[in-house]
């Protein structure tokens, strides 16, 4: 459990360094789930609160939604990141900017394809990561991610 939090506020901290600080909010968790892929692992994905910037009439918000790749033994093997940037003014919003991170914790694994695009008030992103064992894939995840803001500012 330590080890799962203090990855939680590393990944918040790295990827929330460049908020404003006139309008800073401490990064923080607003969503969390974790889907089985087998008996031996699985995927938690959440979503970091990282940036929010007001003005007259419309208004930013930065989100990451991490999804890390975690073994029986609760071990992070791959973590893949999506930071959508959205503008919305309570009437429409957008998806502005989308970029995608990844990290390798195990050297058994690879990302052999990884993506991040917008579409209207969507940032998705998509990988596939491998596990080779002396050169041989003996396993493979692929997995996609969505951020989504709707005109409110209410970021799923």
């Amino acid at each position: 459990m330590k080890k799962f939090l203090s990855i939680i506020i590393f990944a918040s901290l790295l990827f929330c360094k460049n908020t404003n600080i006139a309008y800073a909010q401490s990064p923080t968790i607003v969503s969390y789930d974790v889907e089985y892929i087998s008996e031996d692992i699985y995927i938690e994905t959440f979503i970091i609160e990282c940036e929010s910037n007001m003005s007259k009439s419309t208004t930013t918000v930065t989100r990451s939604k991490v999804s890390n790749l975690k073994n029986s033994n609760d071990e992070v093997l791959t973590s893949f990141v999506l930071t959508g940037t959205f503008i919305y003014d309570h009437s429409t919003s957008r998806c502005t900017n989308v970029s995608c991170t990844t990290t390798i914790y195990n050297d058994q694994w690879k990302f052999t394809s990884t993506s991040a695009t917008k579409s209207g008030i969507t940032a998705n992103g998509s990988y596939t990561a491998k596990r080779y064992i002396l050169g041989i894939e003996v396993e493979s995840v692929s997995h996609s991610i969505s951020i989504s803001c709707d005109a409110h500012g209410n970021v799923y």
